[in-house]
């Protein structure tokens, strides 16, 4: 990822990085892939050259406190670890692209 790929997504919030640097995971409000339809944040990652959302990008959040939140990635870069405040919402996980 280099700089103008990061200027060109916009406002990108928390980020986490693999030790081997071929994955980076963040949040932002900006829609970067056209399933991402809810004007929240989301959690995308970048691996290899290719973007993908971690969240689903339909589910709404009441607050910004509500959406989730970005807590880190494991040592091999294949694991991200993320919050998400909302009544009801079970956990999932996505396999990376």
């Amino acid at each position: 990822m280099t700089p103008r790929d990061l200027w060109a997504m916009g406002r990108v919030g928390a980020a986490a990085l693999s030790p081997d640097g071929r994955t980076v995971a963040f949040r932002t409000e900006e829609a970067l892939l056209p399933s991402d339809v809810n004007r929240n944040l989301d959690i995308y990652v970048w691996h290899d050259g290719s973007l993908g959302m971690i969240t689903d990008g339909v589910t709404e959040f009441g607050s910004h406190s509500a959406a989730p939140a970005l807590a880190g990635i494991d040592q091999s870069g294949a694991n991200l670890f993320f919050t998400v405040a909302q009544p009801g919402l079970a956990g999932f996980a996505r396999e990376l692209p």
